[in-house]
């Protein structure tokens, strides 16, 4: 196999994993200051199937670099997830991602696509564990897109069972609650999308599918890419819970109404009161004469008669 390395770099250093070829460092060190291109010619074989060394990423330690893919606001889920199988990486399984939301990175929850490949590299093997500490409202989505190098086969999706999650993922916390339901997945061309059944806090949903490197592709030293973006919102409950929603603004006091000036009182002077009394007892004499008179008057017609 090809082997493309620069002296000096982190990646001269004895490859020793059960699964790839072994290069002493003292070969490689022995190849000068230059950067060289040799050819190693294999006198045994490792499982029938000889690796390349290669060192794809930036800071020299044969691991690709993994980008922290939590993108949340505090009312809603926005993961990314991405990876590469890649036959050239060292321990490549373990290998080749791209960006994952984990608790290591203060997110709450876990989300990784892990990988790995046939012997001959040509079915591409996918487990995509999901966990959440938070309640997840019923329908959020997983949305993958798949390499153009490679085709989903469609029938293969299963379910895994819940109280994997923590062999599979080495992170716990989120087997405590069982998710009631199953989800549905749905391939469109070069488009996954998986909807997810309500999930209760500290649970899980795991599954699995596999796909089918394109005939023109070598297998064993060609990357095949898959990324996923999972969106879904929190119950408003646990908005309330983190804090997120915004304090209501107090309604402003309503200002004090002026009292209303009492109404000052008629004014009723003594003299007139006495006037009054005085006036009524001269209309009753009046009147209390003029029934005399009228009584007398029929008096005497009657004595006439």
């Amino acid at each position: 196999e090809s082997l493309s390395c620069l002296p000096g770099n982190d990646c001269l250093q004895e490859v020793s994993h059960p699964n790839h070829l072994k290069v002493p460092a003292s070969l490689l060190e022995s190849l000068g200051t230059e950067p060289v291109a040799a050819t190693l010619t294999l006198t045994a074989s490792i499982d029938g199937l000889a690796e390349s060394v290669a060192c794809p990423d930036e800071d020299g330690d044969g691991y690709t670099d993994v980008n922290d893919g939590d993108n949340s606001t505090c009312e809603a889920i926005d993961w990314t997830a991405s990876s590469t199988t890649d036959r050239r990486l060292v321990d490549y399984s373990n290998n080749g991602y791209r960006s994952k939301v984990s608790p290591e990175n203060g997110s709450a929850g876990y989300l990784a696509v892990h990988h790995w490949s046939s012997v001959d590299g040509n079915t591409l093997f996918w487990r995509v564990p999901i966990g959440t500490e938070h309640p997840l409202t019923a329908g959020a989505t997983m949305t993958f897109t798949v390499g153009d190098n490679w085709t989903v086969n469609e029938d293969s999706f299963s379910l895994l069972a819940g109280d994997l999650f923590e062999r599979f993922t080495g992170v716990p916390g989120f087997e405590e609650n069982a998710v009631v339901g199953e989800p549905t997945y749905a391939v469109d061309g070069k488009t996954i999308t998986v909807t997810l059944p309500e999930m209760p806090a500290a649970s899980n949903v795991m599954f699995t599918f596999n796909g089918t490197v394109d005939g023109s592709s070598d297998s064993l030293s060609t990357g095949f890419a898959l990324d996923g973006v999972l969106t879904g919102t929190y119950p408003e409950s646990v908005s309330e819970q983190l804090g997120c929603n915004e304090p209501t603004e107090p309604t402003e006091p309503t200002e004090p109404t002026e009292p209303t000036e009492p109404t000052e009182p008629t004014d009723t002077s003594d003299d007139e009161l006495p006037e009054t009394g005085m006036e009524l007892g001269i209309v009753t004499v009046l009147l209390a004469a003029g029934l005399a008179v009228a009584g007398g008057f029929l008096l005497r017609s009657r004595t006439r008669a």
